[in-house]
């Protein structure tokens, strides 16, 4: 059985506007009792000043509050003024109370998302850098941005060496030695704003060089890799340089995206030797899952985690002209140019209309707000006329 709160609003708020009586199984408020200027008018004149007052309604729910704000009218009823008081302070404390555990619920979610936010910051101003023209991958770009910036996520060593060694021969000297790099970190931190381990890179790329495992080294000997590299102490150039293909892949630091390069005719100019699409496709896979952790190190490795924490689901696709999987994020594919992309017109009004919808149930709410306030308020303390309230 739902209940129901009846008020009627006439021409002025007097005791008696609101009236708790038993209607059809339901609780209700009835319309204003006769004044006493209608004490002695006809049931004619009555019903017409009936009439003017305007009926609303206010439903009560099953709920510990709409208990809390019906026990002070019911204690009215009865003429206690002190047990009426009584109600609307216990009434008033539930909905401090309430009031304090929903603040702290708001301060908590605050918090949660805050942090998130601060983490979410961290990773990615930690990985990606805006650049102007002078960044040196603008080169590794098919189409050139028109304001001339860029955002730079690629790990830095990669970046710079795709350019060349010149900026790892310090001496110039024409070999990527140990006292090239003794500033060398400092100096790249403070231009580019990225960490730098180019000692670290330097000692695995002598380790591979000691292995025989660079590409210049194909058709040497060991005792000739040897003497080149001074008792492999330091590294030509020129071998950085028959590597170059290699690194340049490693700024795409996802071995998922290798079947995207495929598509966009990448590989094949860094792999020539590669002669069909899913050798260079699994090629490519193989130096960003092996060759790039190997050289590059930690460094390059929390590009590649934190690229995935930070990029959403992976989505899979088919290049059907090609044969080959294409991959996409979840979280870049919300920012492409389509229909369901969220900077869309259609995104854009679909919030707006949710938005609407949200500010009519709140003007909803709010209603009944007010209309309980005006009961408690205008809801009158005695019988009037001998009239039963309930």
């Amino acid at each position: 059985m739902s209940s129901v709160l009846r008020c009627s609003n006439g021409p002025s708020w007097h005791a008696g506007n609101c009236k708790l009586a038993s209607e059809a199984g339901a609780f209700t408020v009835a319309s204003s009792p006769r004044s006493s200027a209608y004490d002695s008018a006809s049931d004619v004149d009555y019903a017409e000043h009936e009439r003017n007052y305007t009926e609303w309604q206010l439903r009560l729910g099953h709920s510990i509050y709409d208990e809390s704000l019906l026990s002070p009218l019911l204690k009215a009823q009865a003429g206690n003024r002190v047990a009426q008081f009584g109600g609307l302070a216990g009434t008033l404390v539930l909905l401090l109370f309430n009031a304090f555990l929903q603040g702290l619920v708001v301060l908590k979610i605050q918090e949660i998302t805050l942090l998130g936010s601060q983490n979410l910051d961290d990773k990615l101003f930690f990985l990606c850098r805006n650049r102007n023209s002078s960044m040196p991958f603008k080169h590794a770009l098919e189409e050139q941005p028109e304001n001339g910036a860029y955002d730079d996520c690629a790990p830095l060593l990669p970046t710079l060496m795709s350019m060349g060694g010149g900026i790892f021969d310090a001496d110039k000297d024409g070999y990527f030695a140990k006292q090239d790099t003794l500033h060398l970190d400092e100096t790249l931190r403070a231009e580019y704003g990225k960490h730098s381990n180019s000692g670290q890179v330097l000692q695995h790329y002598l380790r591979m060089a000691s292995e025989s495992k660079l590409l210049a080294q194909a058709n040497l000997s060991k005792a000739e890799s040897e003497q080149m590299t001074d008792g492999f102490s330091h590294i030509p150039l020129t071998w950085l340089a028959q590597e170059r293909p290699y690194i340049e892949l490693c700024m795409a630091s996802d071995p998922f995206l290798c079947g995207n390069l495929e598509e966009r005719d990448i590989l094949q100019t860094k792999l020539p030797l590669e002669w069909t699409p899913s050798q260079r496709i699994n090629m490519c896979r193989h130096i960003l899952q092996d060759y790039c952790p190997e050289v590059f190190d930690q460094t390059y490795e929390v590009y590649v985690d934190w690229g995935y924490e930070l990029c959403g689901d992976r989505i899979s696709s088919w290049f059907d002209e090609k044969g080959i999987i294409g991959t996409t994020y979840s979280k870049a594919s919300k920012y492409v140019v389509r229909p369901d992309a969220i900077i869309s017109p259609i995104y854009i009004t679909f919030l707006l209309v949710i938005l609407v919808i949200w500010w009519i149930l709140m003007t909803i709410e709010l209603r009944e707000l007010i209309l309980w306030w005006v009961v408690l308020v205008c809801y009158p303390l005695e019988s009037k006329h001998g009239m039963q309230q309930i």
